[in-house]
This record gives structure tokens, sequence and C-alpha cells, in this order.
């Protein structure tokens, strides 16, 4: 019988460019590795064929954390493509000004 077992929690992860999530890890200075499939570390890992992110159980922010970092990409790539102003106003919140 184990002394010890560890919990995982899997949740959908619906990103759609690796490149973009690889970039706001980079941004972040979180550590990860990568193969064909998936990227991970030790505590996650973000399944790109089944879009799934698994979790050990107690490191959810992390996860919440990568998911904040990925929105954040893609909303500064959205306003590079389309030549907007990104301002952030907040934590969590991000204004966008087009000229």
């Amino acid at each position: 019988m184990p002394c010890y077992e560890v919990r995982t929690v899997q949740v959908e992860f619906k990103a759609q460019s690796r490149e973009i999530l690889l970039k706001a890890l980079d941004d972040n200075k979180i550590n990860y590795r990568m193969n064909e499939k998936a990227i991970y570390n030790y505590r996650w890992t973000i399944n790109f064929e089944e879009q799934t992110a698994t979790v050990e159980q107690g490191y959810e922010g992390e996860l919440n954390k990568i998911r904040r970092a990925y929105s954040e990409a893609v909303i500064s790539e959205v306003a590079r493509r389309k030549k907007w102003l990104v301002k952030k106003t907040a934590e969590s919140k991000m204004q966008l000004k087009r000229y």
C-alpha cells in the first residue's frame, strides 16, 4: 500500500495557437518542456490533441496563471495585427484603442 497518493484535476483547455502559448510562457518565465503532443512541467500538462490540461490538485493556481498569460498574449497579438494600442488598466483588465 502506498504511503502517499497524487491527485490530479483535468480541465478543458482550448489553446488554438501553440506559438502564442509558448510566447506567453516565455514572457511570464514559466518553465516547461514540450513534445509533439503536449507542453508540460512537473506539476501540469497541456495536451494539444485532446485540448485538455491536467494539473496536480492544489496547484490549480499555476494553471490559472497560464490561462491568464495566454489570454493576454492573444489580445496583444490581435491588437498587433490590427494595429491597435493595448493598455493594461488593472491586473486582469486590458483596454484596446483603435486609431
